[in-house]
Formats: C-alpha cells, structure tokens, sequence
C-alpha cells in the first residue's frame, strides 16, 4: 500500500549500495549497506528516515552484546501489534521492520567483506522490510504519530511562556500554516499533536515542574483567536 521503491527515499547525508541478490524490490525487501559507524549514527539515520517518510518505528529488539558487530538493533513500525492490545486502534498488525547491525571494521573483516573495503567503509548491514499493510501518508494513519521531542520542547516552551493548551495549540496551527505543505503537517500527529496529546503533555510538564508552573486560565470572555495571533506575534522568531 506504498509507491515504488527509491534510494531517495532515504536520508541524503550517507552512502548506500543495495544489495541486489539479496533484495527483492516488488515486496519491497531490502538488503542495503550503509556508512553508518556507530549508535549514534543509526540512531541519527532512523531519526531522518521518520522525518522524511513520515513514519515512527519502535524498538522490537536490541542485542546487548553483539559477537561481531558494533550495534545491532531491530523496530517494527508503530502500527505492528508490539505491545498492544488486540482492539488497539493502534495497531494493524503491520509487518514493516528495520533491522540494522554495524560491523566491526578490522583487517579480519575487510577480508572477507568487500563493502568493509570501500571509501567510505559501508559498515551498516540494513535489512529492511518496508511494505506497510496500511497507507502512510493519509489522515487516519499521520494522526497516530507520536508527538517528536522538538515539538515536545516548543509545547514546554509555550507553557512556560503562560499559554494554555488551548491557546498554545492555536499558536502553533498557525504557524504551521504559515509554512509549506501546510494541509498534510496538520494531519501530522509527530508535528500537530491533538488536544488530548496536548493537556497530556502540559500536565506532565507541569508535574516536573511543580511549583514553578503557571495555572489553566478559565476566564471564558475572552478572546482565543485574538490572543492566538498576538501569541504569534510573540513566538514568531524563537521561543527559547
């Protein structure tokens, strides 16, 4: 239930060479090496691939103690039944899965690894398996994306700044609406939590916060639209 298949489709900061013996592109079966080198660099990898594709993977497995590898780590998509009730609505029983391992990179292993030899040394092995049983970029599905940490720490800061849920949720509709592709970013649940995500997330805030944070505000004559574009105004340029 996806397009073709495209290397574009991946972030564009690092190299890749598909493995296509091993491959199989109709059921979108993949067998990629990477330039990945380390933790960090998958994590940065998987952390652009969800940006771009607008999808979210958890985590399904990691291995501790990998014997010939650097980092070895597997996510199933956020709609898979990992961790969900039967009746979950958040859950498809999606199959699509990412698995990436990072070989040790030695004289032993260049040896027997050509793509150990190229420059740069493509260390990651990624098996990926990228055929969704759900459409991934319609309204039902976008809804589900879990709110990303930068858009966690904007909501902090309009909390911090006084604004209600309420109000910092039409503060940051707005600007969403004043950047591209304005329509399929309101969809975006990662990037346009709903207004139960968001009193979640300001209660939460203001649990850590304690005694600093500031109270709902419950005066009802005034004006929300008005007050939204005088937030804006306010938190045009950087809120923190």
């Amino acid at each position: 239930m996806d397009t073709e298949f495209s290397l574009n489709d991946f972030p564009s900061e690092f190299v890749y060479d598909i493995d296509n013996k091993e491959s199989n592109i109709s059921k979108k079966y993949l067998l990629i090496r990477a330039n990945l080198q380390n933790k960090e660099d998958c994590e940065r990898w998987l952390k652009a691939y969800e940006s771009k594709s607008r999808t979210k993977w958890i985590v399904a497995k990691v291995m501790t103690t990998p014997f010939r590898s650097v980092f070895h780590k597997m996510w199933m998509c956020h709609l898979s039944n990992r961790n969900k009730s039967k009746d979950s609505q958040r859950s498809t029983d999606c199959k699509a899965k990412i698995d990436i391992k990072v070989k040790k990179l030695n004289r032993n292993t260049k040896r027997k690894d050509k793509y150990l030899r190229r420059d740069p040394p493509l260390s990651a092995v990624m098996h990926l398996v990228l055929k969704h049983n759900h459409h991934v970029q319609c309204d039902s599905v976008l809804k589900y994306l879990r709110i990303s940490q930068e858009v966690t720490e904007e909501f902090e800061c309009y909390f911090r700044d006084g604004l209600t849920p309420i109000e910092a949720c039409e503060v940051h509709e707005m600007k969403i609406k004043l950047n591209g592709n304005a329509d399929i970013n309101l969809a975006d649940g990662s990037l346009n939590p709903s207004l139960r995500k968001v009193y979640h997330l300001f209660h939460k805030w203001r649990r850590v916060t304690a005694a600093g944070a500031q109270p709902i505000k419950t005066d009802t004559l005034r004006d929300p639209l008005k007050e939204a574009v005088q937030c804006l105004n306010n938190h045009s340029t950087q809120l923190c």
